[in-house]
């Protein structure tokens, strides 16, 4: 079985890529967009987006009592969500 090596032109410039990637120049990271979540924001963010519903879910089960159960649950894991995505866009404000 024959590898063949693919090349494609890029339009204007005419330049052929090898498809050598290791050595690829259009590798290299891009920078971030403009308000995007980076470093310890986006670990918070992240961690805020699945803990913060989890816990007050688990909190609206609990208050809500074991007739109510499920309704609590739901309730605060709406509630977490919404509280995580308010959190989220504050962490995105520059400081």
């Amino acid at each position: 079985m024959s590898q063949s090596t693919p090349t494609t032109g890029d339009g204007a410039s005419g330049k052929v890529c090898p498809a050598d990637c290791l050595t690829c120049s259009a590798e290299t990271a891009a920078p971030p967009a403009a308000g995007a979540l980076t470093g310890w924001r986006l670990g918070v963010a992240a961690a805020g987006a699945f803990l913060l519903p989890l816990a007050a879910a688990t909190a609206g089960a609990i208050v809500a009592g074991p007739e109510r159960q499920l309704i609590g649950c739901l309730i605060g894991l709406v509630g977490g969500a919404a509280a995580a995505s308010l959190a989220a866009r504050a962490l995105r404000r520059p400081s």
